[in-house]
């Protein structure tokens, strides 16, 4: 692999897959889960240190179900380095290490939080999930009530009271009310984010079962 370009990861969720048995004990191989439609198979991806540039080379993507029908938008990315596998989300101000306990399946009018690069930190009710037509592509997402922002995709969201993932920022929308402008440092914010889901849902096989992953969890 490595064939394709070099591009910036907004680290999203830590997974591992099954990869046979060592001595009688189980091994896995590691990866970060990601937005599908940032990247393409091989692509060298690195996890951004900063919010304008920067990075430092984390694998490249093995994994990707962005163009299978229905499609996930979503990617896997290899970790070469084990070290940087985690099953926690950074979040709060100053950020901290926040363990996820598992994942579940949104819920409609549920609180949800979310964080990226550039849109930061926030939290929001779910207030819609179906279908919507986003670059060209039928994609089955949920709709939350919050700000995001350009290049925030990939971005992981959970939910605040059980500590459980459930999805991966998608997009930004102001379909449900609000306009979208522009951040100081230039990217597009909207007031609404949109997101693909971890599990199973509104006729969405979800990213995990679809890539073959399972996510990273405390213990």
């Amino acid at each position: 692999s490595g064939k394709g370009r070099t591009v910036v990861l907004i680290h999203g969720w830590g997974d591992r897959a099954a990869a046979g048995q060592l001595r009688g004990e189980s091994v896995y191989k590691y990866f970060a889960l990601t937005a599908g439609h940032c990247y393409k198979m091989g692509d060298r991806v690195g996890r951004g240190t900063a919010k304008l540039g920067g990075g430092i080379t984390i694998g490249d993507v093995r994994r990707t179900v962005y163009d299978q029908t229905p499609v996930v938008d979503a990617a896997a990315v290899y970790l070469e380095d084990k070290i940087l596998r985690s099953h926690s989300v950074l979040n709060g101000s100053p950020l901290e290490p926040q363990p996820i306990q598992g994942v579940e399946a949104p819920r409609l009018h549920r609180y949800v939080c979310w964080s990226g690069i550039f849109g930061g930190n926030d939290c929001g009710m779910v207030i819609w999930a179906g279908e919507k037509r986003i670059d060209g592509k039928w994609k089955t997402m949920y709709a939350v009530i919050g700000q995001s922002a350009q290049g925030d995709s990939g971005g992981p969201v959970w939910d605040p009271v059980t500590h459980k993932a459930v999805g991966l920022i998608t997009s930004g929308s102001s379909d449900f009310g609000g306009s979208c402008y522009q951040l100081s440092f230039g990217p597009i914010a909207c007031p609404q984010m949109l997101f693909t889901p971890l599990e199973p849902g509104y006729g969405a096989p979800g990213a995990l079962p679809a890539l073959g992953l399972e996510i990273l969890s405390q213990g």
